[in-house]
C-alpha cells in the first residue's frame, strides 16, 4: 500500500464487550492479519471450510453476510428456514439465515457459525460479502491501518 492511502487509516480499538471505540496506538495480538487496500472499506480474506471469500469488514455490523451467488456450489450450507430484513446504502433486502462450518481468519478457526446469505443482484463491489465482526464472537478488534494489519480478541 502507499503511504498516502495508508496513512489516511486510522488506528485503533473497536471494545464490542464495554461498546467503546479507542483511537491511538494498536497492541496486535499473536498473529495479526493484513487487510488490502480498498478505501473506504477493509476488504478481508476469510476463508469456508479452505474456500476462500473476500468479504467487507464492516466494524458495525452483527452479521456474516455471503452473497448467495458466490456461496452456491463452493460451501455446504444449513438453512435454518429462518429470514430477516437488512439495511444497508443499497435498500432494504431479504437474507436468509443458515448455518457455516470451518470459518477461518488468518490462524484463528470458528467452528459452526451463523451466517445469512443474501439473493439476487448484489453489487459487491468484487466482494463475496460483508463480515460484522459480532457474528464470530469477537470481543475486541484492533485496527492498524498505517500497517494494514487487524487483530481480534474472543
Amino acid at each position: 500500500m502507499s503511504s498516502t492511502i495508508t496513512s489516511l487509516w486510522p488506528r485503533g480499538r473497536f471494545d464490542y464487550e464495554s461498546r467503546k471505540l479507542r483511537f491511538g496506538p494498536v497492541v496486535h495480538g499473536e498473529k495479526p492479519v493484513a487487510f488490502y487496500g480498498g478505501l473506504p472499506f477493509i476488504p478481508i480474506h476469510l476463508f469456508v471450510r479452505g474456500k476462500p471469500f473476500r468479504v467487507l469488514l464492516d466494524t458495525a455490523a452483527g452479521d456474516l453476510i455471503l452473497c448467495a451467488a458466490q456461496a452456491q456450489g463452493r460451501v455446504e450450507v444449513w438453512p435454518t428456514g429462518e429470514q430477516k430484513i437488512v439495511r444497508s446504502g443499497a435498500g432494504r433486502r431479504k437474507v436468509k439465515r443458515v448455518f457455516l462450518s470451518g470459518i477461518s481468519i488468518g490462524d484463528d478457526y470458528w467452528g459452526q457459525t451463523a451466517a445469512y446469505l443474501l439473493d439476487g443482484p448484489v453489487r459487491c463491489a468484487g466482494m463475496d460479502g460483508i463480515l460484522g465482526p459480532l457474528s464470530l464472537g469477537l470481543k475486541r478488534l484492533h485496527l492498524d491501518g498505517p500497517a494494514g494489519r487487524l487483530s481480534w480478541e474472543r
